[in-house]
């Protein structure tokens, strides 16, 4: 199973729970790293090293969108995502939907998740950088897209998604008798349908963020509360109820120059 001259086989899955979407399938015949010299655990996110590269590959693809965006945040890692990451990973459901409840997490709602499936190890480099070359699907603000050739790239560099948790696990069965599982969940979760041409605002990037700006590319002013209806601001002018009630959390907590709005490009 393991012999140099293996074809491997990659499947990929866009798993956005909260909002309409299709499975996509890419496969690679090449062989682009042999299993062997794979450690085990250079793949699992228990491990803090690998949680930091994860983060690092994440924020690196946001920073290289074209057009370049004005709102984009930084990711950082959140532990109740990558413990439910985790944990569908080693459900081994291959390519199957989880329920949309799965991917809840306090105070950010429902995630979004990026599935991606090899039959052998292959580094998360490798499975981050497959789902962000589906930039070459994408044409930004052009609604005639297939969401199953773009779904995994606006996930990814949604710009209001500002927590990733991954898991992966060693799985049996499937259709070549055993598999590797990798998950991603993003929150708050992205691909908005219908709208998911946009997965931010255009502009220089940091335009919308000058005073927290990581880098010259990134912005830091995330909000760790969101809002679960899009006229918010409206609403909370008409009345407190909705802070009362918690639909509002975002713009009822959090500064002004913070970024939460669940639509990135206004």
């Amino acid at each position: 199973m393991y012999l140099r001259g293996i074809l491997w086989v990659l499947i990929l899955v866009l798993l956005n729970s909260s909002f309409e979407y299709e499975p996509s399938h890419q496969w690679s015949n090449k062989q682009m790293f042999p299993p062997h010299f794979i450690p085990e655990n250079a793949l699992h996110p228990q491990r803090s090293v690998v949680r930091r590269k994860i983060v690092l590959y994440h924020n690196f693809f946001r920073t290289k969108v074209r057009p370049t965006a004005a709102n984009m945040l930084l990711m950082t890692w959140h532990a109740g995502a990558a413990r439910q990451a985790q944990a569908y990973a080693e459900k081994c459901m291959f390519l199957t939907h989880n329920d949309v409840r799965e991917n809840n997490v306090p105070h950010l709602g429902t995630c979004g998740q990026n599935l991606f499936v090899a039959a052998q190890k292959t580094p998360w480099f490798f499975a981050i950088k497959t789902w962000f070359l589906e930039y070459r699907n994408f044409t930004y603000g052009d609604p005639r897209y297939n969401l199953k050739h773009i779904g995994h790239y606006t996930q990814m560099v949604w710009a209001t998604s500002h927590k990733v948790g991954c898991g992966v696990a060693h799985c049996k069965g499937g259709p070549w008798g055993q598999f590797y599982n990798y998950v991603c969940h993003y929150c708050p979760g992205g691909n908005y349908h219908s709208i998911t041409h946009y997965p931010y605002k255009i502009g220089q990037p940091c335009a919308e963020c000058p005073d927290h700006c990581l880098s010259g590319t990134l912005c830091t002013n995330s909000c760790s509360k969101m809002d679960f209806y899009s006229n918010c601001a409206d609403l909370v002018s008409i009345t407190q109820d909705v802070c009362r009630q918690g639909v509002c959390n975002a713009t009822c907590n959090c500064a002004e120059d913070r970024i939460h709005r669940n639509y990135p490009w206004r």
